[in-house]
């Protein structure tokens, strides 16, 4: 290229356009908080792409579950349950969870309009269910009468067991539109540790935080996924959420927190979880950032570039 001024500025170009998809993704989302009416500590647990969430929090009565739409808040339990938990939401506003009967034993649930259907793996001893996509499919776990839990997928009340090969215990988590499914899976005793997993077209593929101890919650119909970590290295002991697009684990942390948990995420790259501080615990929404400054400098570098090249020749 003769031209040396479009020369340095198709370079220029080249290295801004080139090295944005490798920049930090969590930089520049803003935190906002989301707390629970009356003081009770909420979880965060679903969010879907309308920007409604669901979670848990927690009274002198105990644990309840809760939909915040836009900042209107509204208790979720389940008719004649001891507790209930909401731990997932579609598109459509169906929502599950899990409750305790009077016994203390687990069912999962559905809750569609109101309207409450229970949802237990046949023969398993509890059930818990813990993400729905959009079409309806179920995922969670259940513990059969020698206490191993399994995975399970529920479409239209069939129920397809979950388990990694050669772990004992197998956990579901989520579920996107893709029919994609988020887990964790235990190999031996819990003291060998805990590893994540994407169940996809009937493979299992690990999905681990290199050099941590990382738990995978929730994923969207891109594939992102969301979760927890902890760092062995760090000297506070807390744990971390993170971001995993694109085969790049990124960390998240909300500021002035010393723990972090990503437990949602939805198609929008709307992230939900629950953060510690001092001054207590709290659920956090997290909003992507707008496309990077960086990206607009270099569209305005091509178009130089454009308007000296047309001039030039």
């Amino acid at each position: 290229m003769r031209n040396p001024i479009l020369r340095f500025v198709m370079t220029v170009t080249c290295l801004v356009l080139c090295s944005a998809p490798f920049q930090d993704q969590a930089e520049g989302y803003t935190f906002t908080s989301i707390d629970f009416p009356g003081g009770g500590e909420g979880t965060p647990f679903g969010i879907n792409a309308g920007g409604q969430i669901v979670g848990t929090y927690f009274d002198n009565t105990g644990s309840h579950g809760f939909l915040d739409s836009g900042g209107r808040f509204t208790s979720i339990n389940v008719p004649g349950a001891f507790e209930t938990s909401a731990t997932g939401i579609n598109a459509g506003g169906q929502i599950v969870g899990f409750y305790n009967d009077a016994t203390g034993r687990s069912h999962g649930f559905l809750d569609s309009g109101g309207r409450f259907t229970s949802i237990n793996v046949p023969g398993a001893f509890e059930t818990s269910a813990a993400g729905i996509n959009d079409g309806g499919q179920i995922v969670g776990f259940y513990n059969d009468a020698t206490g191993r839990s399994h995975g399970f997928l529920d479409s239209g009340g069939r129920f397809t067991p979950i388990n990694v090969p050669g772990a004992t215990y197998t956990y579901s988590s989520g579920i996107n539109a893709g029919g994609q499914i988020l887990g964790t899976y235990i190999l031996g005793l819990p003291s060998s540790g805990v590893f994540g997993f994407l169940y996809s077209g009937g493979r299992f593929t690990p999905i681990n935080v290199p050099g941590a101890f990382g738990i995978p919650f929730g994923i969207n119909a891109g594939g992102q996924i969301v979760g927890n970590y902890f760092d062995a290295t760090d000297a506070t002991g807390g744990s971390h959420g993170f971001l995993y697009s694109g085969g790049r684990f990124t960390p998240i942390n909300v500021p002035g927190a010393f723990e972090t948990s990503a437990t949602g995420i939805n198609d929008g790259g709307q992230i939900v979880g629950f953060y510690r501080d001092t001054t207590g615990g709290y659920g956090f929404l997290a909003t992507a950032p707008e496309p990077s400054s960086l990206l607009l400098i270099g569209s305005g570098l091509v178009g130089l570039a454009a308007w000296r090249w047309k001039h030039a020749a």
